[in-house]
This record gives C-alpha cells, structure tokens and sequence, in this order.
C-alpha cells in the first residue's frame, strides 16, 4: 500500500491507492480512498465486527447464519469442488441453488482457499465495502460536499447491516 501527502488548496491531504491486480497483474485498478471513505469503511467494519462478536456470544461460541440458503450455497460448492457434482449430496446433481453466480464465486473460493464456513461472510464483507467505494465515488461525482457524502455512507452502513 502505497502512502503519500498531497497538497489540495490550502490543506494536506492524505491520499491511499490501493492496487489490485488480476489476470496475472495484467489488469490492474487503482481506487482512490481519502479520510473520508476511510473513515466511513472504518465504522462499517466495526459496525461488521461488533454484530459478528454479539452473534457468536450468542451461539456459544459458534458462528452460525440465520438464514439457510447461506448452508446451501455452500453444500453445493463444497460438493462440486470435492466430488464434482453440483448439487446439495455427493450423490446426484439437484438444481438447488437460487444464484449461480453467488454459487460459482463459492466453488472458485472453496477451491482457493479451502471448503471454509467464514467465506460467504468474508465475500459479503468485501462485497459491502466495494459499495461503499463506488457510492462515494458516485456521490463524489455529484459534486456533494465532503461532509455529506462522510454521513451518507455511515448512514448507508448502518442501515445495511441492522435492517
């Protein structure tokens, strides 16, 4: 991660680049970050993170999803990826699934990375944050005022993860 000062009018500002690369660096994106959507991203993961602990206190100590699709997305990837049949048992092929794309990202993860319950919710985590970042930059390009955009996403943060 790339850190350096900027001279904007009359104030230092602190800019981010992060770098990502895929298809073996040959595509890379920059996304700009400055305090303000730090600051946002920030309270959005301790939003995440102090949810995540209430939720495991509650379970005795284990992480568990409310709903049960989550567990069905996740046989038929476990199941495709270990046995190569899509499907909820290893046994036969079932159309189960509601979203083949959310299933397929599972199946690439599940064979990067391991057949690992936290997954999903690491995705959704990332998926979040990725609409934090293009909120602000559609906000941005609005021309709204720093401060307003800075409310906007902790609003929208907060009202992602309690509703």
């Amino acid at each position: 991660m790339l850190t350096h000062y900027a001279t904007n009018g009359r104030y230092n500002v602190k800019y981010w680049y992060v770098y990502a690369g895929a298809l073996g660096g040959n595509l890379a994106w920059s996304v700009y970050l400055n305090n303000t959507i730090f600051l946002s991203l920030c309270v959005l993961w301790l939003i995440i993170f102090v949810l995540w602990i209430i939720a495991v206190n509650k379970n005795q100590g284990n992480f568990v999803y409310i709903l049960d699709d989550a567990y069905i997305h996740m046989s038929v990837a476990k199941n495709f990826v270990e046995h190569g049949v899509f499907g909820v048992t290893r046994y036969e092929f079932s159309s189960s699934s509601s979203s083949l794309l959310w299933t397929g990202l599972l199946i690439i993860c599940f064979s990067l990375f391991g057949v690992k319950e936290m997954i999903p919710f690491l995705l959704n985590i990332l998926f979040a944050s990725i609409l934090m970042l293009v909120l602000y930059n559609f906000l941005k390009k609005q021309k709204i005022l720093s401060n307003r955009i800075l409310y906007l996403l902790i609003v929208q943060s907060c009202l992602y993860h309690c509703l």
